[in-house]
């Protein structure tokens, strides 16, 4: 077993694909936290159709570009620009839940695939798809972890500065713009903060597994549901580990790395619901007990 670790923390790649993937991990279970406190658990999924749809709008516009990291920054502000949408449609429309977001994403992802078809046609070099849908965390460069550690210290900053004013506003937005809190504002700024987390991870954990972090990690935290501060950091080491123990268990076993990640976060989530229950019913036999 020692040898198998020392095997791993020899070869770089799988190094930086650790220390990369544990950080989009981070900082996408921290604002999956506010999410899921807001009740639109689907925004990440939506955003990250989404996102597809806007890169696929670049690549046809730039039709020289080959790679697919090389254009999906350049998507970015378009997706952002789709996640205030989503919230505009959300207030202005009085759609409840995720219905705006269910609305728009099917939208964009259409266009994307459209567009990613037309730019084929066009005799323009093709684009890698698969990498799209379900990123390449093996093969993460230097740059892209430098990239990635900016953009989860960003994260973690405003949800450790701002995330209580924003998760105030979600869970009594009544009350907490009497308190003067700007609802409007926190809720369009949570929707342009998954979207650019969304761009930012997608490069490395694709459509699918960005989705994920945002919504499995928060979950497992809401099971036990303690504090703002106590959510974001249970959600923090419940998306690292998962991620960890994922990426070596993808290469000791030769599967593929996001679907393994994936798979253990189910995992580890469903031990958490059984712990939960297995304390909540002690506790409920104990307490009468301890009564008498």
């Amino acid at each position: 077993m020692i040898d198998f670790f020392a095997e791993i923390l020899a070869q770089d790649f799988m190094v930086r694909a650790l220390t990369g993937g544990a950080l989009v991990g981070v900082a996408c279970a921290m604002l999956g936290v506010l999410v899921f406190q807001r009740g639109i658990t689907f925004v990440g999924d939506g955003l990250a159709h989404s996102m597809f749809g806007a890169a696929g709008i670049v690549a046809l516009l730039n039709v020289a570009v080959a790679s697919s990291s090389d254009f999906i920054w350049t998507a970015l502000p378009l997706n952002i620009l789709v996640g205030f949408g989503m919230a505009w449609v959300r207030r202005t429309g009085k759609l409840r839940g995720d219905a705006a977001i269910g609305i728009l994403f099917p939208i964009m992802f259409a266009a994307g695939v459209l567009c990613l078809a037309l730019r084929r046609n066009s005799g323009a070099p093709p684009i890698n798809m698969e990498a799209l849908l379900f990123g390449s965390v093996l093969g993460m460069t230097p740059e892209d972890l430098v990239i990635t550690a900016g953009g989860a210290v960003v994260i973690a900053v405003i949800a450790l500065t701002w995330g209580r004013r924003i998760a105030y506003a979600a869970f009594d937005p009544e009350l907490a713009a009497m308190s003067g809190v700007r609802v409007a504002l926190a809720e369009y700024a949570l929707f342009g903060l998954c979207a650019a987390v969304v761009a930012f991870s997608m490069r490395l954990a694709g459509v699918v597994l960005v989705s994920s972090l945002l919504a499995i990690p928060a979950g497992a935290a809401s099971l036990w549901r303690g504090s703002y501060g106590w959510q974001l950091l249970f959600a923090s080491v419940f998306a690292s580990a998962s991620v960890k123990i994922g990426l070596i268990l993808a290469y000791w076993i030769d599967v593929p790395s996001g679907a393994m990640i994936v798979l253990t976060m189910g995992a580890l989530f469903f031990i958490a619901t059984v712990v939960r229950a297995v304390t909540t019913g002690f506790m409920v036999v104990w307490a009468p007990n301890a009564r008498r």
